[in-house]
């Protein structure tokens, strides 16, 4: 019995909001102090997948299209699930599945993450905790972010202080962790934005090690408009949709300085929301796609003032940082332990999530 045992060997799967690939990670955990990173592997999406999953985003119910599309990812996902399994030689005794993020509503009470967990569960006959989000949005949270008791075993692990964790994914969020609080929060729009604006100028995916953005000049008075979102005045906890912040004007700017814009943009948004926490940490830990772009990371260490490194200086790859961070949830979820607190979700009290299929 799976529930017989201390430690559990679990295989997380994320796909995060810029809808570019799958993050499988396997770990070796009790879901509390012990960690095993077992190895794990990125994917992209196919480029007809990509499309399907960008055309159903904010969507808020369900239509035919919608189930062809889910059962197109839903398939994807089993391809490489099977192939990380047949590669893995330890038997996989539970998978923490995310699923594609669409809509994120949390003031509405709604957060919607396609794949159908029953149909990975009919395939591969192993157990799998899904819809982590739920429970924490029904008891009045924000539902995101969640990683943060991740990220303070890792703190524990390598005997860190008082560092931050910041995850540059398709929307930046952070975890502090100063003496015992652990605060978390969504900053804003991260490397979703900066996609969308590449992919429309030059059909491209994305702006590769930021080479584009270092040659732009910042546009400050649509930097200032930017910033006057009234998200960025918001006190913790909170959670951003990538939808809540309007951009359109920055279409106007040229490829490059627009990009820069958009870096500078990201790098204030995190400032704000850090800023009167920095003089309370010793390091700021990058993981996500983002530590990539070498412009962002430029200008994040020339405004914060603090030492800045990536996951990689922990051993840890940065690209499977979330991934890892659902198959240790998807132990805490199957021993009903907490995943979401006051301070990083908004709920009330420390409460577990995820629905179990076995």
């Amino acid at each position: 019995m799976i529930m017989s045992t201390k430690n559990y060997v679990s295989l997380g799967i994320m796909s995060g909001t810029s809808q570019d690939g799958l993050d499988l990670s396997i770990v070796e955990t009790d879901g509390e102090d012990n960690l095993k990173f077992l190895g794990g592997y990125t994917v992209d999406f196919p480029d007809t997948l990509k499309i399907s999953l960008r055309s159903i985003l904010g969507s808020h119910k369900r239509d035919s299209v919608l189930n062809i599309i889910e059962k197109e990812y839903t398939d994807f996902v089993i391809k490489k699930l099977k192939k990380i399994i047949c590669l893995n030689k330890k038997k996989i005794d539970l998978i923490g599945f995310h699923g594609q993020t669409i809509t994120h509503l949390p003031n509405k009470g709604f957060s919607w993450q396609i794949g159908n967990a029953q149909r990975i569960f009919s395939s591969l006959k192993i157990p799998i905790i899904y819809d982590f989000r739920t429970n924490d949005i029904v008891n009045g949270g924000n539902g995101a972010p969640l990683t943060p008791i991740f990220h303070k075993l890792i703190k524990t692990k390598f005997n860190m202080k008082n560092v931050a964790f910041l995850n540059l994914g398709g929307i930046s969020n952070i975890t502090i962790l100063s003496g015992s609080k652990m605060i978390a929060f969504d900053c804003g729009p991260c490397c979703n934005f900066s996609n969308i604006f590449v992919r429309k100028k030059i059909n491209k995916e994305f702006d590769k090690n930021g080479l584009n953005a270092q040659k732009g000049i910042t546009d400050k008075k649509i930097l200032a408009k930017l910033l006057k979102n009234p998200y960025f005045s918001k006190i913790p906890p909170k959670s951003l949709d990538r939808l809540d912040i309007k951009f359109d004007e920055i279409f106007n700017l040229s490829l490059k300085d627009g990009l820069s814009t958009i870096n500078d943009f990201i790098t204030e948004t995190i400032y704000l929301g850090i800023r009167k926490y920095i003089n309370k940490l010793d390091q700021i830990i990058l993981v996500g796609g983002g530590r990539k772009n070498i412009d962002l990371i430029q200008k994040l260490k020339s405004r914060i003032k603090i030492k800045i490194d990536t996951s990689e200086n922990l051993k840890i790859d940065g690209d499977l940082f979330e991934a890892s961070a659902f198959g240790y949830l998807a132990v805490r979820s199957l021993k009903k332990k907490a995943i979401s607190y006051p301070h990083t979700t908004g709920v009330d009290r420390p409460l577990s999530g995820g629905k179990l299929l076995k």
